[in-house]
C-alpha cells in the first residue's frame, strides 16, 4: 500500500512539474481489445438461442413467479405476437392501474382480474370512469390472454382451466399488493390488505 502510495505520488510529481526526462517513464497501456463474431450470453439470451441464463433464473424466481413468468421469454422467442401485446398492454396500464388502486377505486378479485369499486369522484365523473373503466377492461382483457398462454394444454383451455389459472394469480397478486390496497375475496366481499 505504501509502495503504492509512493509510485503514485512520483507520478503526481512528474506530471506537475512536466520534466521531459518523466515523460517516457509514464506509459499508458490500453486493455487488450478482442473482437469476435460471437455473441455474449445475454445477446443470445434475448433473441432466445441460450437457456442457461433462463434456466439459473427459474431456480431463483421459483419461490413465486407470475402465471405467465415462464412463458414470457419463450413468446418473445417465438414470436407470440398476442402474448407480447398483452404483457406490453400490461407494463403500459401499470402506473394507471397502480393510481387507481392506491386511490381505492380498483381492486384486485380472487378471478385474477381487476373491478371497479364504486367511488364517489367516478360517480360523479362519468368522463374519468370511462378512462377508468378502459384501463381496467385492458389489464383485464390481457390478463385473460396470459392465463390462457399460461396453460399448457394445446387445445383452447376449458373455462374451469382459465379460471383455476385466474385463482392461481390472483393469490400471487394478494401477495403482491401492498398494504391498503382493497381485494375482493371469492364471495364478493371486498376488504383492505392488512
Amino acid at each position: 500500500m505504501r509502495l503504492e502510495r509512493t509510485v503514485l505520488h512520483i507520478l503526481c510529481v512528474c506530471l506537475l512539474i512536466s520534466c521531459n526526462a518523466c515523460s517516457s517513464c509514464i506509459t499508458v497501456v490500453p486493455p487488450a481489445i478482442v473482437i469476435t463474431g460471437e455473441k455474449t450470453m445475454i445477446e443470445r439470451q434475448i433473441v432466445g438461442e441460450y437457456r442457461e441464463i433462463e434456466k439459473d433464473a427459474w431456480i431463483i424466481s421459483s419461490a413465486m413467479t407470475p402465471v405467465y413468468g415462464a412463458r414470457s421469454t419463450a413468446a418473445g422467442a417465438s414470436g407470440d405476437r398476442e402474448l407480447m401485446t398483452a404483457l406490453r398492454i400490461r407494463d403500459f396500464n401499470d402506473e394507471k392501474i397502480r393510481k387507481y388502486k392506491d386511490e381505492g377505486s380498483v381492486g384486485e378479485t380472487a378471478e385474477g382480474v381487476v373491478a371497479y369499486r364504486q367511488t364517489p369522484g367516478y360517480e360523479k365523473d362519468p368522463e374519468a370512469r370511462a378512462t377508468l373503466m378502459k384501463a381496467v377492461g385492458e389489464e383485464n382483457s390481457a390478463r385473460s390472454v396470459i392465463f390462457r398462454r399460461s396453460l399448457e394444454s394445446a387445445a383452447e383451455p376449458s373455462g374451469e382451466e382459465m379460471a383455476a389459472a385466474g385463482r392461481k394469480f390472483a393469490a400471487e397478486q394478494e401477495l403482491l399488493s401492498r398494504k391498503g390496497d382493497w381485494i375482493r375475496d371469492a364471495n364478493g366481499k371486498w376488504y383492505r390488505k392488512k
